[in-house]
């Protein structure tokens, strides 16, 4: 009786290089505009095994918060908004990667203040193991009210959808 051996690649660890790389959103305001913003401070990590993304950790600084008005901003990161004296960041952490030949997807959990949320990013990625960078992009879309970003008087003028966009560049630790 003869046994096969299937060598497997080991894990290999990434961090995201922030200087390349962005976390965008757009969110509707007064029904037909849109507001365009990122998040300027970031930090995040993830790894690979065989080519394939298999974990995925970042933590985004709310006070970092850019909508490219910056009495808006000031606004956005006190209570009742993202609260960043109590809730100083968001987070991301993965759960399962889904690999298949029509798409990518990510799924893990989203913490906004104290709320934490189930989603799931469609992403793709790009492997270059020779300059031990991999860059990879993902997008997804959440509710605002599932994340309690209920703003009173406000809430008619500020959209529930918020597409997210994350385009990361990342070096090897």
């Amino acid at each position: 009786m003869s046994s096969v051996t299937i060598a497997r690649g080991q894990e290999e660890n990434y961090k995201f290089n922030n200087s390349n790389s962005q976390v965008k959103f757009t969110i509707s305001h007064l029904g037909v505009l849109r507001v365009n913003g990122n998040f300027k401070s970031f930090s995040g990590k993830f790894k690979l095994k065989d080519n394939e993304l298999i974990e995925v950790d970042c933590a985004i600084s709310v006070k970092s918060i850019f909508t490219d008005n910056k009495e808006r901003d000031n606004i956005i990161i006190t209570a009742p908004y993202l609260d960043a004296e109590n809730f100083p960041e968001i987070h991301f952490t993965s759960t399962v990667i889904y690999y298949s030949d029509e798409k990518k997807q990510l799924e893990g959990v989203l913490r906004i203040k104290d709320v934490e949320r189930p989603i799931l990013f469609e992403f793709d990625s790009d492997i270059k193991k020779d300059s031990g960078k991999v860059t990879f992009s993902a997008e997804t879309q959440i509710t605002r009210k599932d994340f309690n970003l209920v703003f009173g008087s406000m809430n008619g003028l500020i959209g529930n959808k918020i597409n997210i966009e994350l385009k990361i560049n990342a070096i090897k630790e």
